[in-house]
């Protein structure tokens, strides 16, 4: 980075002076190399664009100097962008309820049904789960003005439990919550074929795949890794139930790790599921572990499957719904105050 120079103090970025700006360090902990609007990108959910113009305009410094969009992140590299939110939220119609599973002055978790966008694209007015979270409460202002409180996002068809910041400062705790990997989270997926009995932690490294942009595919020695633990908890000859736990955060992340085992999950197509096998693609997210912004304790929320899986588990897997899909619930996780 011979080219990067210190900030000066004079530039408005580097004060995060203006009214609402704010300043986040982040901690790069992943060995792959990644370009830095991408690395701003993935950590902070922001557009590509975006994070290019945080870094253009000097709001970002790598290890307290100034580098190029170009700079490719570092294990140990120590990254502060100061952010500043657009003035004015856009205007959202009413939309239709959301099923809340827990609410405070600082976040909201809710169960996010299948087939609506986590937060809208170029077209303000569409159904999501922003537009709808947006009709009952407030979001943080972080990420303004299509992702206000976006933390995590869940795919179009995978429905569950997903957790949205309501202030400024939650947001940016569960930002570096996220980045660090201190959050836990477990998939159901209802997949092809006959994974094999127990659990088995499955690694691989993946890499956008060049032929299809909304796509990964595993790429072996080139790509970040991806590892997760998969548990086999009811199969027949043609279809299993799993639950999938995640260690790292990669898009597309349980869908393609199936996949890599010979399983795709149930109506996913784009990696390599059957036609008509279900109506949408067969995930739910199930669980989310993680440190309560303010008090700093760990807790854990639990969404209940949506019917279309429940009523497909029933007719497959007799008497094993009420075992182990339990329905909604919120348990405090004995943990310590930092």
């Amino acid at each position: 980075m011979s080219s990067a120079s210190k900030l000066s103090r004079n530039e408005p970025a580097a004060r995060g002076e203006m009214q609402g700006c704010r300043t986040v360090r982040l901690f790069c902990a992943d060995v792959a190399r990644r370009r830095l609007d991408r690395f701003l990108a993935d950590t902070l959910l922001i557009s590509r664009s975006r994070a290019s113009f945080l870094v253009r305009s000097g709001a970002v410094l790598v290890n307290g100097k100034r580098a190029d969009v170009s700079y490719r992140t570092a294990a140990g590299d120590t990254v502060e962008a100061t952010i500043c939110p657009p003035a004015e939220m856009p205007r959202l119609p009413a939309q239709d309820s959301v099923e809340v599973i827990y609410e405070d002055e600082d976040i909201i978790v809710i169960n996010k049904p299948p087939g609506i966008l986590t937060h809208p694209v170029r077209a303000v007015s569409c159904d999501s789960v922003v537009s709808r979270v947006l009709s009952r409460t407030h979001l943080s202002s972080v990420g303004r003005p299509l992702r206000p409180g976006i933390v995590h996002r869940l795919d179009r068809d995978t429905s569950g439990v997903m957790l949205l910041a309501k202030t400024d400062r939650a947001h940016w705790f569960l930002v570096e919550e996220f980045a660090s990997r201190r959050v836990e989270k477990t998939y159901l997926a209802l997949c092809e074929g006959t994974l094999p009995a127990g659990s088995r932690r499955v690694e691989f490294t993946a890499a956008p795949d060049p032929a299809h942009r909304t796509r990964m595919r595993v790429r072996f020695l080139r790509g970040k890794a991806c590892v997760s633990d998969v548990e086999c908890l009811a199969c027949l000859t043609d279809i299993s139930l799993a639950r999938v736990r995640p260690m790292t955060g990669r898009t597309h992340q349980v869908r393609l790790t199936l996949a890599y085992l010979g399983c795709p999950v149930l109506g996913d197509e784009a990696y390599g599921a059957r036609r008509g096998g279900f109506s949408r693609t067969a995930l739910h997210a199930e669980s989310i572990s993680l440190r309560h912004p303010s008090s700093h304790q760990r807790v854990a929320f639990r969404a209940r499957v949506w019917e279309d899986m429940r009523v497909f588990i029933e007719a497959r897997f007799p008497g094993l719904v009420d075992s182990i899909l339990v329905p909604a619930i919120i348990e405090d996780i004995q943990g310590t105050r930092d």
